[in-house]
């Protein structure tokens, strides 16, 4: 019989499988012939074993998948949302009156510590409830053609605005 593979089964399944592999062994049936049966390695019925006399039925239990930890804390995200929808970058010394993906990136960088690509500051972004644009678009319909980005649909007062920014981007909310 070839081996199941277990990544194929639902979380609520293998746990199942577990608890009910461990109360026929404890049952007193051979911990190989139950594996046998299932088609799972020999190696997973005694690590089942062990966790069940480690932490008892509730160590069976499937666990949530908590996946990649966030790079940024909720206090940083908080900062990065009032300073973008409240602040100027003129105010923080970038040479540009419009948020700009990579100048929030700089932000990030230099205050958090964090590294961020364009896409990821855009996700972080969307997920606070501010999305970009693309600059020609934004321009066009604000009655002006040069800059980057903008934070609470600000239109720069600078002609020359469209030479700093690089992600070719605005933000709004």
């Amino acid at each position: 019989m070839a081996k199941l593979d277990a990544r194929k089964l639902d979380h609520a399944t293998l746990e199942q499988i577990r608890i009910r592999a461990v109360q026929q062994v404890l049952a007193g049936e051979s911990p190989e012939v139950v594996i046998r049966a299932l088609g799972f390695s020999t190696r997973c019925i005694y690590s089942w074993l062990a966790m069940y006399r480690a932490g008892g039925w509730d160590a069976l239990k499937a666990k949530r998948i908590s996946g990649r930890p966030r790079k940024l804390a909720a206090r940083d995200l908080q900062w990065v949302y009032r300073t973008v929808t409240g602040k100027n970058p003129l105010q923080l010394g970038f040479p540009f009156a419009l948020w700009t993906r990579a100048m929030i990136a700089k932000l990030i960088a230099k205050r958090c510590g964090v590294r961020l690509s364009l896409a990821s500051v855009g996700r972080l972004l969307a997920q606070l409830g501010l999305t970009c644009q693309k600059a020609a678009m934004a321009g066009l319909s604000a009655g002006w053609f040069t800059g980057r980005a903008v934070a609470k649909e600000r239109v720069p007062a600078d002609p020359r605005a469209g030479e700093a920014g690089k992600s070719g981007d605005l933000l709004r909310r």
